[in-house]
């Protein structure tokens, strides 16, 4: 599946849709596929973190345990031009990444994607330059938040599953 709409690789509503029901039956558990290699996507995430630290100075990227998005780069709020901070989420399946802009990423935020956190004072362009190019760069597919908020019903369900749990916490939460 490839499609580029825009300055980064990106998928449209339906192609998000089909990537997410085509990944959510790999094999495998709930949190990884089966058999997955780590080295490569640790490799990668480093070097967006290393494109970040060059823009915004102090950046991290933490592992994080027990979740379907075991790596994130944050870049903190005062390293930042609007003062907002954002959260790149790299999901374990497919190459996946989701940006959530506001203070420590946590939440998927009220912004549905780049251009509205523009829009918003929340991020400047420069600033969006910067994640997509790198995203892009290093070959990963963008997942706008606005793909995300619809109610999952894939084939799993967890413990941390209730009413409302979207395809965003699928792919891209502690869960």
């Amino acid at each position: 599946m490839s499609t580029s709409t825009g300055s980064y690789f990106e998928l449209n509503a339906d192609e998000c849709m089909s990537l997410f029901l085509e990944l959510d039956n790999l094999p495998g558990t709930y949190q990884n596929p089966q058999a997955p290699d780590w080295g490569p996507l640790k490799r990668r995430i480093g070097l967006i973190e290393e494109d970040f630290a060059d823009r915004f100075g102090e950046c991290f990227y933490a592992t994080i345990e027990d979740s379907v998005a075991s790596w994130r780069v944050t870049v903190l709020p005062e390293c930042t031009e609007k003062g907002s901070g954002f959260v790149v989420w790299f999901s374990n399946f497919g190459d996946m990444a989701s940006v959530v802009v506001g203070p420590l990423g946590m939440d998927p935020g009220k912004w549905d994607d780049l251009d509205h956190a523009v829009e918003g004072g929340a991020l400047s362009p420069s600033e969006k330059e910067c994640i997509e190019t790198s995203l892009r760069s290093h070959g990963f597919v963008f997942i706008p938040k606005k793909y995300c908020t619809g109610e999952y019903d894939g084939r799993h369900s967890t413990p941390h599953q209730s009413s409302g749990y979207t395809w965003w916490e699928r792919f891209f939460s502690y869960t």
